[in-house]
């Protein structure tokens, strides 16, 4: 896919100008975004910027965490070259500099939410969900990634766990298991997906949660709890 992406370009027109390939897409993916950002501070750097033709600003997320990039959506794609050189310029996030690349994937695809029960799954067993823009969930701000857990905890147990917390009214949607990926690359804790039925929920539950200790009285053990808004 690089290779043909570089053969193209640099197209002509039918005027015979050169029309780079950065026309045919409104999306842009930026590097070296701090993984503590929000997206509410690179709007607030669109708009110093006057980069007045964001449509949409996404974190990139791989298994529910942070990727340090994002995506940019524009309203149209003849505005995605001179964003492009906006960012060359310097455009910077505290003492990081943004560094931006287009992303040839189509819109369609771009914007992709697993839908329903039995997609959410294939989605999840194919590494899709949770990865992506925005974590490829819906309802952001009332999604909260939940970590820190052995790899043995249910999802019953999670929800008896959290009943002090008001979950979505969709029966089954409130709390789903993610597939471990590695037991060595995650020292075999596991995380959740946890969907509240507001944001303020998701706030109050982070603020509960998040770096408090776990102990398990039978086995003699803690787990660190770990939780994240999912932006």
């Amino acid at each position: 896919m690089a290779h043909l992406l570089k053969q193209r370009a640099i197209q002509v027109t039918k005027s015979g100008t050169p029309k780079s390939d950065l026309s045919y897409t409104r999306h842009i993916q930026l590097h070296n975004v701090p993984k503590s950002a929000l997206p509410a501070d690179i709007w607030r750097l669109c708009s110093r910027a006057k980069l007045e033709n964001v449509e949409t600003v996404d974190i990139d997320y791989q298994y529910l965490r942070p990727t340090g990039r994002a995506w940019l959506t524009l309203t149209d794609p003849s505005y995605t070259e001179r964003t492009m050189r906006k960012f060359h310029d310097g455009i910077y996030i505290g003492a990081s500099r943004l560094q931006p690349s287009k992303d040839a994937r189509q819109s369609a695809e771009f914007l992709t939410r697993a839908r329903g029960e039995r997609g959410r799954m294939q989605a999840a067993g194919r590494g899709a969900l949770g990865s992506g823009p925005s974590a490829r969930v819906s309802g952001n701000e009332k999604n909260v990634a939940l970590s820190g857990f052995p790899e043995y905890t249910q999802v019953e147990w999670v929800k008896d766990f959290l009943k002090s917390f008001k979950l979505s009214n969709t029966v089954g949607k409130e709390v789903l298991k993610m597939p471990m990926l590695t037991k060595e690359s995650f020292n075999s804790c596991t995380r959740f997906l946890i969907r509240l039925a507001s944001s303020s929920e998701a706030h109050r539950l982070v603020r509960k949660l998040h770096e408090t200790d776990h102990e398990e009285a039978s086995k003699d053990r803690k787990w660190r709890i770990k939780a994240h808004i999912i932006y």
